[in-house]
């Protein structure tokens, strides 16, 4: 971000080779000689030198069409990365990646690709598309910060407001990357929901950035976070609400939650943070799985369904039926979804429809979908929930026939 800030957006490009390069660099140079006391600022200084030769060479080899400023190429990097305004210029650069200017469809994406630090792969996954879509909409963020020359600056208060939206929903999909990650070996992400939440904060603190959609998002992450030390069992599967112990919930995330929860219903505004946070509410305020509201969930997912429709709403919305009409009911309609086409390599879509199997006493249907989500499943917390499912059945897994490897997009 910083070499962003100093070197400006048109040479995203050249920034994106340079950190891989130092990157690489520091792994030849430290497995020899050890990590240096101050690593951030070794790798900035190797990062802020290549970026000066790169953008030398550019101008040798365009004079008249590359504009470098000779005090950019002449000046010397700081002594180190300046601490003390990266968090805040974080939100700021939020903003600036939602210039007007910019695709709206990747505004989003260019946000958790260079402030997030996501994948190609991890924001396909979050946005239900290829790659090679991603790839698409990134370059065409690229382009258009160069052709357009979009300035780092934070935009006029009267106009953040406008992008706000966008800033969510990247906060959103970064809460929600962390809360159920898609790494293999680290399913619940903590850095990444305390660095939501934090962004969540500031947007709140801001008396321009305070709607009720920012405090509705809060209370949303306040209340999800707060399951975080009860999600995972003692051998390190994934634990689901059913089974979850309720007093390791953290009360102070709870209280935190309820309060911009409150604050969140003033206005007329209803976003769909407002519908998430009232069906995570009614799941933390549940003294049990048994005692949960589930009519009142399945409303507020029915308005979701309706407003807001994604594939994954649809497929939650199921599960809140299955709880009021029965399993059966539920299965039957999700046979008759689009959720089977778009989300037919994601596990989750094979655990829903295996969980309706064995509840409607249908093992062999079940145990086949539950082996499917196995394969599916991306991180080993997962596999590892989905593999004591399948220790239920009669058939020993090793039996079971592997299939090919799945795509890798949802």
């Amino acid at each position: 971000m910083q070499l962003t800030k100093r070197f400006g957006t048109h040479h995203l490009p050249l920034i994106e080779d340079v950190v891989q390069d130092t990157l690489l660099k520091a792994w030849e140079i430290w497995r020899f000689r050890g990590i240096p006391e101050n690593p951030s600022a070794w790798l900035f200084r190797v990062a802020w030198n290549l970026a000066i030769d790169a953008l030398r060479r550019q101008q040798r080899q365009m004079p008249l069409t590359t504009h470098v400023s000779e005090t950019l190429l002449t000046a010397e990097p700081p002594e180190n990365p300046p601490e003390t305004t990266f968090l805040d210029e974080v939100l700021r650069l939020m903003f600036v990646c939602c210039h007007p200017d910019l695709p709206r469809e990747a505004q989003v994406p260019l946000i958790l690709k260079y402030l997030c630090g996501f994948s190609v792969q991890e924001i396909a996954r979050a946005f239900l598309t290829t790659e090679a879509n991603i790839e698409k909409r990134l370059y065409r963020a690229r382009k258009a910060f160069r052709v357009k020359e979009i300035p780092l600056q934070l935009p006029p208060p009267h106009t953040l407001k406008d992008r706000l939206d966008q800033v969510l929903l990247a906060i959103y999909l970064l809460f929600s990357e962390g809360y159920k990650s898609n790494q293999p070996d680290e399913v619940i992400r903590r850095d990444l929901i305390a660095e939501a939440l934090r962004l969540g904060n500031l947007l709140a603190e801001n008396p321009i950035t305070q709607t009720p959609a920012v405090f509705a998002l809060l209370a949303l992450m306040c209340f999800q976070a707060a399951r975080t030390e009860a999600r995972l069992t003692e051998t390190g599967a994934l634990c689901l609400l059913p089974a979850q112990d309720r007093t390791l919930w953290d009360e102070t995330l709870i209280t935190i939650g309820k309060h911009f929860l409150n604050r969140s219903a003033t206005g007329e505004e209803l976003s769909r943070y407002h519908l998430e946070a009232g069906i995570a509410w009614e799941h933390t305020k549940a003294t049990s799985f048994e005692t949960t509201n589930w009519h009142k969930i399945l409303q507020y997912y029915n308005v979701l369904a309706e407003h807001y429709p994604s594939p994954m709403t649809s497929l939650n919305r199921l599960i809140a039926l299955s709880e009021v009409e029965g399993p059966e009911v539920a299965r039957l309609a999700l046979d008759a979804s689009e959720v089977n086409h778009s989300l037919a390599s994601n596990y989750l879509l094979h655990a829903v429809r295996a969980h309706f199997f064995y509840r409607t006493d249908q093992p062999e249907n079940a145990l086949l979908h539950w082996r499917k989500a196995l394969y599916l499943a991306p991180s080993h917390a997962e596999q590892a929930f989905i593999e004591q499912k399948i220790a239920h059945f009669t058939t020993p897994l090793s039996e079971a026939p592997r299939p090919t490897t799945p795509d890798k997009h949802p």
